[in-house]
């Protein structure tokens, strides 16, 4: 039985690209994980770019059954969708 693959969801939040305690600290504990888990995969998410944030028109569209949603509801959620998907399999 093949091993199954480890995923890593690193989330980077501070708004400091430089001098952030907590983006250090992330980068030694990825560090180890990647050095015991060597066929993990990581996804590396930095929410000061790159995620769309909650809104009106996101919580409407949310709301929403799926066949009443408009194909824009759709894109606006499909984000939101992925990313869940990437918390699911860590």
């Amino acid at each position: 039985m093949a091993a199954e693959t480890v995923s890593i969801l690193r989330i980077d939040s501070s708004m400091r690209q430089h001098g952030s305690v907590s983006r250090d600290l992330a980068e030694v504990t990825v560090a180890k994980l990647r050095a015991e888990l060597a066929d993990s995969e990581i996804v590396w998410r930095d929410l000061k770019s790159g995620v769309g944030h909650v809104n009106s028109a996101w919580r409407d569209a949310s709301l929403g059954t799926a066949a009443a949603r408009s194909a824009e509801e759709r894109a606006l959620l499909a984000q939101s969708d992925a990313l869940k998907a990437e918390v699911e399999r860590a």
